[in-house]
């Protein structure tokens, strides 16, 4: 069956034509016919026969006042053919169009339309919506298979998108440009963005700070502190604009602001301070009296997957989208520039996305996790049911991986469509051509690649994350793609750069605008990562990259790894070993040297790197509690 299609309606419609009253008589005799054709409905999917979870009245009242017939079906099971099979009266064996495929296959011009017939009849006629046996102008169009009006999709692929750019009216393409949504297309896309520190709460303070690790403090999962001396809502605030969050924040206590005029929280379930409740949690009590929202029941970093158990407009992807286009629709643009934070808390686990995106990717060739040749001790196959749910390492056999990575997968469709109505309400409200919008994640999620779950880890499923940015019309920037490494703390410097406001010189991150231009200078070499002991002792360590190579040392155990991002993009193959990379090596090595000297002699002596046994998750740059 064909994936993502979307209900279509095919209306065939009479106009009476005019002539000599006794014509004009005989052609009033003829019925008018109405003819909906709706995709993918099967028989069970009416009240009228059988369904319980929702109901059809109108459908039903057509049945009521006319004739089910019990025992129809459809020439062939997927679109095209069983268009052409509706459109000629013929059975599938004796159509020209035998499948889906995109090439070529249409109806002969001189073929028996159902359209060409009701034409030569006297009828005017007429198809809206969804064509599906026909391909891009000038290959194939209605209006050559006997309809005097159509306006449209051509085919099925054309039709798998809620936001088409474009339709066709009588043959001519008509742009339907408030619809075009590919944030990437665009703008600019950096391939090599990176989270520095690949987990929830590390990585947002060099969000909120434009700080790298060591400088904002925070090297681990510890908490967000409450007060910094760069905080990005407070100083867009301070440049004039109205500033407002939606969504995950896990900033610490969980109701600060950070400069934020207002907030709506979805914290998923997650509790830190006494009597605290999201404001999701508050509106889905409002929405769903007595109903469980962790209904579907996966842990907050349980790898397992299920499909949500509820209502999609129940689901926290859903809400925070919905909220964030109220606020816009409902901003007054005139009074002050907006400033918005759109947070999903997905695709983090839990993988929980609703059932018709799910089946999106029912058949999808899903791949194995990619296993590298140095993570042998972690190759043990287990059974799922018997390790943590949350386990961090873990062979679970392919697939069970493949499964959780639909899932993800799944989450990830369901948050684009979401990203789709803001740019929508964007447009709508005329403020997207003037807009900076920024798409990044606070860290990946390694699914299994390597046998490691979940972040904290200095592979590229952790730390390499998407980074697109849109720039307002006026800067002029042509889209297109941007490979210096570029970090998260980047963010803050290309905030205040467009609000017009002087970057301080001590914040580590860099505007954007000059790299997307092509003008910038002197641009960072590496991007530094780093994450404190997590999930077990030998997991804290720091690592150097811009994309092309990756060298990581391991901080308790001294253990070195360099990959060639170049030639092996799936860290498949440690090379720290191999004679042909001794040079580079040892660069690398020197390299992070001097990007841990500042760190003193517990960090760097005598120009070596320095084993440690002890962690520091809070550097001496974390701001000391009041």
């Amino acid at each position: 069956m064909d994936k993502k299609v979307y209900c279509g309606a095919m209306l065939l419609a009479s106009i009476v034509s005019t002539g000599c009253a006794e014509q004009k008589k005989v052609d009033e005799q003829k019925p008018n016919i109405i003819y909906f054709l709706v995709d993918d409905m099967g028989m069970g999917d009416l009240s009228l026969t059988g369904q319980k979870k929702y109901e059809t009245p109108n459908i039903d009242k057509l049945a009521a006042d006319g004739m089910l017939f019990t025992n129809h079906y459809c020439g062939t099971t997927v679109s095209g053919p069983s268009r052409a099979c509706l459109m000629t009266g013929k059975h599938t064996g004796h159509t020209s169009v035998r499948g889906n495929q995109p090439g070529p296959q249409l109806l002969g011009d001189n073929e028996a339309t159902l359209a060409s017939v009701l034409k030569g009849a006297g009828y005017k006629t007429a198809i809206i919506g969804k064509w599906g046996i026909g391909h891009p102008i000038p290959l194939d169009d209605p209006q050559r298979k006997g309809f005097d009006l159509s306006y449209g999709y051509l085919n099925m692929w054309h039709a798998h998108n809620c936001f088409p750019e474009f339709l066709y009216r009588n043959g001519v393409k008509e742009e339907l440009t408030g619809n075009k949504l590919a944030l990437a297309e665009d703008g600019t896309l950096f391939t090599n963005g990176y989270s520095s520190t690949p987990s929830s709460t590390p990585a947002r303070s060099g969000l909120l700070t434009g700080l790298s690790p060591w400088h904002h403090g925070l090297l681990g999962y510890g908490e967000v502190s409450p007060e910094y001396k760069y905080e990005m809502p407070q100083m867009m605030k301070d440049a004039g604009y109205y500033t407002f969050g939606i969504g995950k924040m896990h900033w610490h206590p969980q109701r600060i602001k950070h400069g934020f005029e207002g907030t709506l929280l979805d914290e998923s379930g997650r509790i830190e301070d006494p009597n605290f409740t999201s404001d999701y949690r508050q509106w889905f009590q409002i929405q769903a009296p007595g109903k469980n929202p962790d209904e579907t029941g996966i842990g907050w970093n349980d790898h397992s997957a299920s499909n949500y158990k509820l209502p999609e407009n129940l689901h926290p992807t859903y809400w925070t989208g919905e909220m964030a286009c109220q606020l816009i629709q409902n901003y007054d643009n005139s009074e002050k520039p907006l400033f918005l934070k759109v947070s999903f808390a997905r695709p983090h686990s839990p993988y929980d996305p609703p059932q018709r995106y799910i089946d999106m990717y029912k058949d999808a060739q899903v791949p194995d996790p990619f296993i590298g040749d140095w993570c042998g001790k972690w190759a043990k196959e287990l059974a799922p049911e018997k390790a943590a749910k949350d386990a961090p390492y873990g062979n679970f056999g392919n697939e069970y991986a493949r499964n959780s990575k639909r899932y993800y997968y799944a989450n990830i469709t369901f948050i684009d469509e979401q990203i789709g109505r803001v740019i929508k309400a964007l447009k709508e409200k005329g403020m997207y051509d003037n807009a900076l919008i920024i798409f990044v994640s606070d860290h990946g999620d390694m699914m299994g690649d390597h046998y490691h779950w979940r972040k904290t880890y200095p592979y590229e499923g952790s730390t390499h994350i998407p980074y697109i940015v849109k720039w307002p019309a006026a800067e002029k920037v042509l889209p297109g793609k941007v490979d210096a490494p570029v970090e998260l703390r980047d963010l803050l410097p290309t905030f205040l750069e467009t609000a017009g406001v002087t970057v301080p010189t001590d914040m580590d991150g860099r505007p954007l605008l000059a790299l997307a231009k092509g003008t910038a200078t002197n641009w960072r070499k590496y991007i530094d990562l780093e994450h404190v002991t997590c999930y077990s002792a030998d997991n804290y360590w720091c690592a150097l990259t811009d994309g092309k190579i990756k060298y990581v040392w391991y901080f308790h155990t001294g253990e070195e790894q360099l990959f060639d991002m170049v030639k092996d993009p799936k860290e498949l193959h440690n090379a720290v070993n191999d004679k042909k990379y001794k040079k580079r090596l040892a660069e690398m090595r020197s390299e992070m040297v001097r990007h841990l000297s500042e760190r003193g002699e517990e960090f760097v002596k005598d120009g070596q790197l320095v084993v440690r046994e002890k962690t520091m998750l809070y550097g001496p740059n974390y701001p000391k509690k009041k």
